[in-house]
């Protein structure tokens, strides 16, 4: 069962809990280098221009360092592509570590793609559930709360 994060970004402080252990909260910058593999679900998307990802700029500078402490990091997420409404308000900070690879989540539109979207969201974090050994959570999100569940 993988260890679960749940963000907490104004202070850079988190709490890790497990159904077998608890880890008392500590600041990212405490930490040495975790041979560990990390998702993290954000709590808005992210930005595809069909190279590179991008997210705001505090959220994105944020996640390049925590990803610093991980050997590999897997962003989980929604992602809006070049010339959706929302783009160029996620579209601030392009991401550069080489430790950090993304999977999309699918963004569907109406009342019942929505229902779907929440469907096809729990199986995309589900099928990379067995590769994860800690995975951060920004809450409030619906697909963190998702994570959240399968973590318990």
């Amino acid at each position: 069962m993988p260890l679960y994060i749940l963000g907490c970004e104004e202070n850079g402080k988190a709490a890790c809990m497990s159904k077998l252990r608890s880890i008392r909260s500590t600041k990212f910058r405490d930490f040495k280098r975790l041979d560990m593999r990390l998702a993290i679900i954000p709590e808005g998307p992210l930005a595809y221009d069909g190279k590179n990802y991008f997210f705001t700029n505090g959220g994105g500078y944020y996640i390049e360092r925590i990803a610093t402490h991980f050997d590999q990091v897997t962003v989980i997420g929604h992602a809006f592509k070049m010339g959706d409404t929302y783009f160029h308000s996620m579209s601030e900070y392009a991401f550069n570590s080489e430790n950090i690879d993304f999977v999309e989540m699918p963004l569907k539109k109406g009342f019942f793609g929505k229902l779907w979207q929440l469907v096809l969201s729990t199986k995309t974090i589900l099928k990379h559930f067995k590769d994860i050994d800690c995975f951060y959570l920004f809450m409030p999100g619906y697909p963190a709360a998702i994570a959240s569940i399968l973590c318990r």
